[in-house]
Protein backbone atom coordinates (compact mmCIF):
# COMPACT_ATOMS: atom_id res chain seq x y z
CA UNK A 1 0.00 0.00 0.00
CA UNK A 2 1.68 3.71 -0.67
CA UNK A 3 2.47 5.62 2.28
CA UNK A 4 -0.46 8.08 3.08
CA UNK A 5 1.66 10.96 2.28
CA UNK A 6 1.74 9.41 -1.42
CA UNK A 7 -2.19 8.34 -1.98
CA UNK A 8 -2.80 12.19 -0.59
CA UNK A 9 -0.56 13.57 -3.72
CA UNK A 10 -2.45 11.16 -5.92
CA UNK A 11 -5.75 12.11 -4.94
CA UNK A 12 -4.47 15.72 -5.11
CA UNK A 13 -2.84 15.19 -8.68
CA UNK A 14 -6.75 14.12 -9.72
CA UNK A 15 -8.34 16.84 -8.14
CA UNK A 16 -5.65 19.04 -10.13
CA UNK A 17 -7.02 16.81 -13.32
CA UNK A 18 -10.86 17.52 -12.31
CA UNK A 19 -10.29 21.16 -12.10
CA UNK A 20 -8.37 21.74 -15.43
CA UNK A 21 -10.67 20.18 -17.35
CA UNK A 22 -13.66 22.15 -15.45
CA UNK A 23 -11.55 25.14 -16.38
CA UNK A 24 -10.35 24.42 -19.98
CA UNK A 25 -14.17 23.12 -20.36
CA UNK A 26 -16.90 25.27 -23.30
CA UNK A 27 -15.33 24.17 -26.10
CA UNK A 28 -17.95 26.47 -28.08
CA UNK A 29 -17.40 29.49 -25.88
CA UNK A 30 -16.37 32.84 -27.68
CA UNK A 31 -13.19 34.42 -27.12
CA UNK A 32 -14.83 37.09 -25.13
CA UNK A 33 -16.75 34.52 -22.90
CA UNK A 34 -13.34 33.02 -22.49
CA UNK A 35 -12.14 36.17 -21.35
CA UNK A 36 -14.85 36.28 -18.87
CA UNK A 37 -14.39 33.24 -17.21
CA UNK A 38 -10.92 32.75 -16.33
CA UNK A 39 -10.65 30.61 -13.50
CA UNK A 40 -7.71 30.08 -11.64
CA UNK A 41 -6.29 26.52 -10.37
CA UNK A 42 -4.89 26.29 -6.70
CA UNK A 43 -1.73 24.19 -7.20
CA UNK A 44 0.21 24.98 -3.83
CA UNK A 45 -0.25 27.55 -1.64
CA UNK A 46 0.29 30.79 -2.94
CA UNK A 47 0.35 29.08 -6.38
CA UNK A 48 -2.29 29.36 -8.92
CA UNK A 49 -2.77 28.38 -12.62
CA UNK A 50 -5.09 29.53 -15.35
CA UNK A 51 -4.87 27.27 -17.50
CA UNK A 52 -5.04 27.57 -21.38
CA UNK A 53 -6.97 25.34 -23.99
CA UNK A 54 -5.63 22.11 -25.11
CA UNK A 55 -6.18 22.46 -28.99
CA UNK A 56 -5.12 24.66 -30.96
CA UNK A 57 -5.48 28.68 -31.60
CA UNK A 58 -8.94 29.46 -32.49
CA UNK A 59 -12.34 31.91 -32.83
CA UNK A 60 -13.98 29.77 -29.79
CA UNK A 61 -10.61 29.95 -27.02
CA UNK A 62 -8.95 33.32 -28.50
CA UNK A 63 -5.57 31.82 -28.45
CA UNK A 64 -5.81 31.18 -25.30
CA UNK A 65 -4.07 27.96 -25.38
CA UNK A 66 -1.09 28.87 -22.88
CA UNK A 67 -0.89 28.04 -18.98
CA UNK A 68 -0.25 31.45 -16.75
CA UNK A 69 1.15 30.83 -13.34
CA UNK A 70 0.91 32.76 -10.28
CA UNK A 71 3.20 33.39 -7.47
CA UNK A 72 1.57 35.10 -4.68
CA UNK A 73 4.70 35.86 -1.98
CA UNK A 74 4.24 38.36 1.52
CA UNK A 75 4.62 41.40 -0.34
CA UNK A 76 3.71 41.07 -4.14
CA UNK A 77 2.57 38.56 -6.76
CA UNK A 78 4.97 37.34 -10.01
CA UNK A 79 3.35 35.88 -12.87
CA UNK A 80 4.84 33.86 -15.14
CA UNK A 81 3.20 34.41 -18.52
CA UNK A 82 1.18 37.53 -19.48
CA UNK A 83 -1.50 35.74 -22.24
CA UNK A 84 -2.20 35.92 -25.71
CA UNK A 85 -3.30 39.30 -25.88
CA UNK A 86 -3.94 42.79 -24.59
CA UNK A 87 -7.35 42.19 -23.12
CA UNK A 88 -6.10 38.98 -21.82
CA UNK A 89 -3.26 40.33 -19.82
CA UNK A 90 -5.59 42.91 -18.79
CA UNK A 91 -8.25 40.52 -17.70
CA UNK A 92 -5.69 38.22 -16.18
CA UNK A 93 -4.53 41.27 -14.12
CA UNK A 94 -8.16 41.77 -12.87
CA UNK A 95 -8.64 38.43 -12.11
CA UNK A 96 -5.13 38.46 -9.96
CA UNK A 97 -6.98 41.55 -8.16
CA UNK A 98 -9.65 39.26 -7.18
CA UNK A 99 -6.93 36.81 -5.63
CA UNK A 100 -4.83 38.92 -3.35
CA UNK A 101 -4.51 42.93 -2.77
CA UNK A 102 -0.69 42.83 -3.19
CA UNK A 103 0.43 44.37 -6.45
CA UNK A 104 1.89 42.29 -9.20
CA UNK A 105 5.79 43.16 -9.07
CA UNK A 106 7.22 41.27 -12.17
CA UNK A 107 6.03 38.98 -15.26
CA UNK A 108 8.29 36.29 -16.65
CA UNK A 109 8.14 35.71 -20.27
CA UNK A 110 9.62 31.98 -20.16
CA UNK A 111 9.67 31.48 -24.39
CA UNK A 112 8.74 33.48 -27.13
CA UNK A 113 5.01 32.16 -27.75
CA UNK A 114 2.61 35.18 -28.42
CA UNK A 115 0.48 32.58 -26.59
CA UNK A 116 2.22 33.82 -23.73
CA UNK A 117 3.70 37.07 -24.55
CA UNK A 118 1.35 39.30 -26.37
CA UNK A 119 -0.08 40.16 -23.29
CA UNK A 120 3.18 42.30 -21.95
CA UNK A 121 1.54 45.31 -23.38
CA UNK A 122 -1.22 45.86 -20.64
CA UNK A 123 1.17 44.57 -18.27
CA UNK A 124 3.94 47.50 -19.55
CA UNK A 125 0.53 49.73 -18.82
CA UNK A 126 0.37 49.26 -15.43
CA UNK A 127 4.28 49.92 -15.39
CA UNK A 128 5.01 45.84 -14.17
CA UNK A 129 8.83 45.27 -15.21
CA UNK A 130 8.73 42.07 -17.11
CA UNK A 131 11.73 39.52 -17.45
CA UNK A 132 12.87 37.22 -19.82
CA UNK A 133 16.14 35.58 -21.11
CA UNK A 134 18.05 37.86 -23.42
CA UNK A 135 17.62 35.35 -26.06
CA UNK A 136 14.39 35.15 -25.74
CA UNK A 137 14.20 38.83 -26.49
CA UNK A 138 16.37 38.47 -29.42
CA UNK A 139 13.45 35.84 -30.79
CA UNK A 140 10.73 38.19 -30.04
CA UNK A 141 11.95 41.52 -31.75
CA UNK A 142 12.61 39.09 -34.67
CA UNK A 143 9.83 36.76 -34.81
CA UNK A 144 6.99 38.23 -33.36
CA UNK A 145 5.32 40.28 -36.02
CA UNK A 146 5.09 37.28 -38.27
CA UNK A 147 3.63 35.06 -35.09
CA UNK A 148 0.72 37.89 -34.71
CA UNK A 149 0.21 37.83 -38.13
CA UNK A 150 -0.54 33.56 -37.89
CA UNK A 151 -2.36 34.19 -34.93
CA UNK A 152 -5.05 36.49 -36.47
CA UNK A 153 -5.38 34.06 -39.05
CA UNK A 154 -6.36 31.39 -36.56
CA UNK A 155 -8.32 33.66 -34.17
CA UNK A 156 -9.33 36.92 -35.91
CA UNK A 157 -8.60 40.46 -35.72
CA UNK A 158 -10.81 41.16 -32.98
CA UNK A 159 -8.96 39.04 -29.96
CA UNK A 160 -5.87 40.67 -30.79
CA UNK A 161 -7.01 44.50 -30.86
CA UNK A 162 -4.38 46.79 -29.36
CA UNK A 163 -2.13 43.62 -29.52
CA UNK A 164 1.68 44.27 -30.72
CA UNK A 165 5.18 43.57 -29.48
CA UNK A 166 6.22 44.89 -26.32
CA UNK A 167 9.71 43.84 -25.41
CA UNK A 168 11.10 42.64 -21.96
CA UNK A 169 12.60 45.62 -19.75
CA UNK A 170 14.48 42.74 -17.47
CA UNK A 171 16.91 40.32 -19.09
CA UNK A 172 19.30 37.79 -18.05
CA UNK A 173 21.70 35.75 -19.85
CA UNK A 174 22.24 32.71 -17.28
CA UNK A 175 20.57 30.82 -14.57
CA UNK A 176 19.71 33.17 -12.13
CA UNK A 177 18.33 33.10 -8.43
CA UNK A 178 16.01 36.12 -6.81
CA UNK A 179 14.44 36.97 -3.94
CA UNK A 180 11.23 38.99 -5.02
CA UNK A 181 8.00 39.37 -3.17
CA UNK A 182 8.70 36.91 -0.03
CA UNK A 183 9.10 34.49 -2.62
CA UNK A 184 12.79 32.74 -3.66
CA UNK A 185 12.47 31.92 -7.40
CA UNK A 186 15.02 30.01 -9.04
CA UNK A 187 15.34 31.24 -13.26
CA UNK A 188 16.23 28.54 -14.69
CA UNK A 189 18.27 28.02 -18.56
CA UNK A 190 19.93 25.06 -19.88
CA UNK A 191 21.22 26.94 -23.24
CA UNK A 192 19.05 26.64 -26.52
CA UNK A 193 16.65 23.72 -25.61
CA UNK A 194 12.79 24.07 -26.95
CA UNK A 195 13.90 27.27 -27.93
CA UNK A 196 16.71 29.85 -27.76
CA UNK A 197 16.65 31.65 -24.46
CA UNK A 198 13.61 29.35 -22.95
CA UNK A 199 13.47 29.15 -18.93
CA UNK A 200 11.72 27.83 -16.52
CA UNK A 201 11.12 28.63 -12.97
CA UNK A 202 11.35 27.50 -9.54
CA UNK A 203 9.30 28.52 -6.47
CA UNK A 204 11.55 26.32 -3.95
CA UNK A 205 8.97 26.75 -1.01
CA UNK A 206 6.41 24.86 -2.67
CA UNK A 207 8.29 22.75 -5.04
CA UNK A 208 6.46 23.67 -7.99
CA UNK A 209 8.34 24.09 -11.58
CA UNK A 210 6.56 26.74 -14.00
CA UNK A 211 8.40 24.61 -17.54
CA UNK A 212 7.36 27.12 -19.78
CA UNK A 213 8.23 25.92 -23.39
CA UNK A 214 9.81 23.15 -22.51
CA UNK A 215 7.16 20.67 -21.46
CA UNK A 216 3.90 20.08 -22.11
CA UNK A 217 1.56 17.50 -20.93
CA UNK A 218 -1.01 15.52 -23.28
CA UNK A 219 -0.24 18.60 -25.72
CA UNK A 220 2.26 17.61 -28.80
CA UNK A 221 5.22 19.82 -27.59
CA UNK A 222 6.33 22.43 -30.47
CA UNK A 223 9.60 22.04 -31.61
CA UNK A 224 10.44 23.91 -34.38
CA UNK A 225 13.33 25.70 -33.17
CA UNK A 226 14.49 23.25 -30.91
CA UNK A 227 18.21 21.59 -30.13
CA UNK A 228 16.54 17.94 -29.55
CA UNK A 229 19.72 16.48 -27.29
CA UNK A 230 19.82 19.74 -25.21
CA UNK A 231 16.15 19.66 -24.43
CA UNK A 232 16.93 16.46 -23.43
CA UNK A 233 19.50 16.60 -21.14
CA UNK A 234 16.98 20.05 -19.35
CA UNK A 235 14.16 18.22 -18.66
CA UNK A 236 16.87 14.92 -17.24
CA UNK A 237 18.14 17.92 -15.03
CA UNK A 238 14.86 18.99 -14.06
CA UNK A 239 14.15 15.68 -13.03
CA UNK A 240 16.74 15.58 -10.42
CA UNK A 241 15.40 18.49 -8.26
CA UNK A 242 13.07 17.98 -5.30
CA UNK A 243 10.20 18.98 -7.42
CA UNK A 244 6.38 18.19 -6.06
CA UNK A 245 4.42 19.64 -9.02
CA UNK A 246 5.29 20.75 -12.84
CA UNK A 247 3.09 23.27 -14.53
CA UNK A 248 3.54 23.00 -18.23
CA UNK A 249 3.57 25.64 -20.95
CA UNK A 250 0.17 23.66 -21.80
CA UNK A 251 -1.53 20.98 -20.44
CA UNK A 252 -2.67 20.04 -16.79
CA UNK A 253 -0.49 20.10 -13.88
CA UNK A 254 1.48 16.78 -13.26
CA UNK A 255 3.85 15.17 -11.14
CA UNK A 256 7.41 15.38 -12.19
CA UNK A 257 7.30 12.10 -12.97
CA UNK A 258 5.28 13.46 -16.14
CA UNK A 259 9.00 14.89 -17.88
CA UNK A 260 9.90 11.85 -18.68
CA UNK A 261 7.14 11.25 -21.53
CA UNK A 262 8.38 14.83 -23.12
CA UNK A 263 11.88 13.19 -22.97
CA UNK A 264 10.35 10.28 -24.81
CA UNK A 265 8.38 12.09 -27.37
CA UNK A 266 11.79 14.05 -28.10
CA UNK A 267 13.80 10.67 -28.70
CA UNK A 268 11.58 8.83 -30.35
CA UNK A 269 11.42 12.42 -32.83
CA UNK A 270 15.13 12.30 -33.12
CA UNK A 271 15.24 8.77 -33.54
CA UNK A 272 12.53 8.28 -36.22
CA UNK A 273 13.61 11.41 -38.36
CA UNK A 274 17.43 9.82 -38.65
CA UNK A 275 16.27 6.62 -39.47
CA UNK A 276 13.42 8.19 -42.78
CA UNK A 277 16.57 10.52 -43.42
CA UNK A 278 18.91 7.73 -43.52
CA UNK A 279 17.08 5.65 -45.16
CA UNK A 280 16.35 8.15 -48.31
CA UNK A 281 12.80 9.11 -47.88
CA UNK A 282 12.06 12.52 -49.04
CA UNK A 283 11.08 15.39 -47.07
CA UNK A 284 7.75 15.00 -47.93
CA UNK A 285 7.53 11.57 -47.11
CA UNK A 286 9.82 11.99 -44.00
CA UNK A 287 6.19 13.25 -41.67
CA UNK A 288 4.48 10.10 -42.84
CA UNK A 289 7.57 8.17 -42.34
CA UNK A 290 8.46 9.57 -38.87
CA UNK A 291 4.94 8.73 -37.17
CA UNK A 292 5.05 7.88 -33.22
CA UNK A 293 1.56 6.35 -33.00
CA UNK A 294 1.97 6.42 -29.48
CA UNK A 295 1.83 9.48 -29.04
CA UNK A 296 -1.01 10.29 -31.09
CA UNK A 297 -3.62 10.64 -28.99
CA UNK A 298 -1.84 14.26 -27.42
CA UNK A 299 -3.59 16.97 -28.77
CA UNK A 300 -2.94 18.31 -31.67
CA UNK A 301 -0.40 15.77 -32.80
CA UNK A 302 -2.00 15.37 -36.25
CA UNK A 303 -0.90 19.06 -37.52
CA UNK A 304 2.56 19.20 -34.67
CA UNK A 305 4.20 16.04 -34.95
CA UNK A 306 4.64 16.54 -38.82
CA UNK A 307 5.80 19.79 -38.48
CA UNK A 308 8.55 18.83 -35.87
CA UNK A 309 9.74 15.89 -38.52
CA UNK A 310 10.02 18.59 -41.01
CA UNK A 311 11.90 20.83 -39.24
CA UNK A 312 14.46 18.44 -37.40
CA UNK A 313 14.92 16.75 -41.30
CA UNK A 314 15.97 19.93 -42.63
CA UNK A 315 18.73 20.51 -39.51
CA UNK A 316 20.03 16.88 -40.37
CA UNK A 317 20.26 17.90 -44.11
CA UNK A 318 21.82 21.46 -43.33
CA UNK A 319 24.30 19.84 -40.65
CA UNK A 320 25.35 16.90 -43.56
CA UNK A 321 25.99 20.07 -46.24
CA UNK A 322 28.09 21.69 -43.60
CA UNK A 323 30.44 19.02 -43.08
Amino acid sequence: MLPISRRIERALLALLALLFAWATAGGNATATESLDSLRPVVVAPGIFVFPGSPGAPSPGNGGIVSNIGVIIGSSGVVMVGTGTSDAHGERLLQAVAKLTDLPVVLAINTYAGPEHVLGNTAFARHGIPILAHRDTDDYMARNCENCIRNLQSAIGEAPLAGSRLERSNELIDATTSMRIAGRQLEILHFGATQQPGSIAVFDSRSGVLFAGGMAAFDVTPDAHDADLPAWKAALLEMRRMPLRWVVPGRGPVGEPVRLDEVIAYLGGLGDATERAYRSGVDLAEAPRAAGLPQFSKWAMYAAVHPRNVHFQYLKLETQELAR
